[in-house]
């Protein structure tokens, strides 16, 4: 193989070229300078998302890429398209269609002799789960993995978690999920939720990250039968406020969705259009705090936080059992602290017992 097509790391991992497209869909006169902000992080994020496997002579076709330029000193010089075995990138020319990986997670979880077990398991693409901790003797803590670590236009990420009867986990991941420049196509990211009758889920992301240009598909959906409780939030960070960085020409469309036995629940969306975070205030992080059933205590406690707190932009209400706190704020470790000691105060009301820090966050 040549050296056009693939970079070699000094970890001696294969990258493949090709992958590009994932980010820049053939758009001819494209120049891939030292200056680029195509970074090395990107490639690698498309490494990872084929499973890292090393190219060699029998699965390996190089080809003309059309329409694409070099230059003496560029970080990488783009001359060929790279096929790895049936998973393929079109690259190159108007005839170039959307190309993208699909991440598919289903956990199922069920209560045996007096203990949460992850019985259920099945992954395609890059997107897992480490095993499950046991910080407390009868439920776990699970890590979601995402090995990439960031999604490009195109690809998708579908999470199916079902919550047997009388079970309870707790599930987070070690870092924020990116969402890079889409030059057309949209990500996705679904997220299904069925708790079973008596069922318990804390669900209590690291975050979403969005970066300028991105166009990203989300949905949310929990829906709880009879005696299910349910702890969790989400954060949306638009750009990267710590790098001066906003979200020009991104484009969001987000759901959320908490469906309740004999109630409406919560339903709500959030279309964010060319980077415009007016309706947020131009506050370029936004979080939601929920907890279903929640009681007038509970609620009580939350504006106490809240009252208590140096937050820019917060409020709680109660509605059909559901409790919502909405944060806006441009400072992320501000935030979280915030939306942590939320559930560090509710966890007990709601629970019955002390909340176990996962450790992954403070590593």
């Amino acid at each position: 193989m040549g050296p056009d097509a693939i970079l070699r790391c000094k970890t001696s991992m294969m990258v493949r070229i090709g992958a590009f497209n994932a980010l820049y869909r053939g758009e001819p006169g494209v120049v891939f300078g030292a200056s680029s902000h195509v970074r090395l992080a990107q490639i690698l994020h498309q490494w990872l998302a084929i499973g890292g496997r090393r190219a060699t002579a029998s699965n390996y076709t190089p080809r003309p890429l059309r329409g694409f330029v070099s230059e003496p000193n560029a970080l990488i010089t783009v001359k060929h398209q790279v096929f790895m075995d049936d998973q393929r990138v079109t690259v190159g020319g108007n005839d170039a269609a959307p190309a993208g990986w699909l991440g598919r997670l289903t956990l199922g979880f069920e209560r045996r002799n007096g203990r949460t077990l992850l019985a259920t398991r099945r992954h395609q693409g890059p997107f897992t789960v480490q095993r499950a901790f046991y910080p407390e003797e009868d439920y776990p803590q699970v890590y979601l993995l995402h090995p990439p670590g960031g999604v490009v236009g195109g690809d998708r990420l579908e999470l199916s978690v079902d919550m047997g009867i009388g079970s309870h986990a707790l599930l987070t991941m070690p870092g924020a999920t990116k969402f890079y420049r889409s030059a057309g196509a949209q990500a996705g990211l679904k997220q299904v939720f069925t708790l079973a009758d008596d069922s318990i889920l804390e669900w209590l992301p690291q975050g979403n990250i969005f970066f300028p240009g991105a166009k990203v598909l989300m949905d949310s959906e929990f829906t709880l039968h009879s005696g299910a409780r349910l702890l969790g939030f989400e954060t949306l960070c638009f750009g990267r406020p710590v790098m001066d960085e906003g979200f020009e020409l991104g484009q969001l469309n987000s759901r959320l969705r908490i469906n309740l036995p004999h109630s409406p629940g919560l339903s709500e969306r959030l279309r964010i259009v060319d980077g415009d975070l007016g309706k947020l205030g131009n506050y370029p992080l936004n979080a939601t705090f929920f907890a279903a059933p929640a009681s007038d205590d509970m609620l009580n406690a939350v504006r106490e936080i809240l009252s208590e707190a140096n937050s820019p932009a917060a409020g709680a209400s109660l509605v059909d059992q559901v409790l919502v706190a909405r944060l806006l704020d441009d400072d992320n470790q501000r935030l979280q602290t915030l939306l942590h000691r939320i559930w560090l105060r509710l966890r007990p009301m709601m629970l019955g017992r002390e909340a176990v820090i996962p450790r992954i966050w403070s590593t």
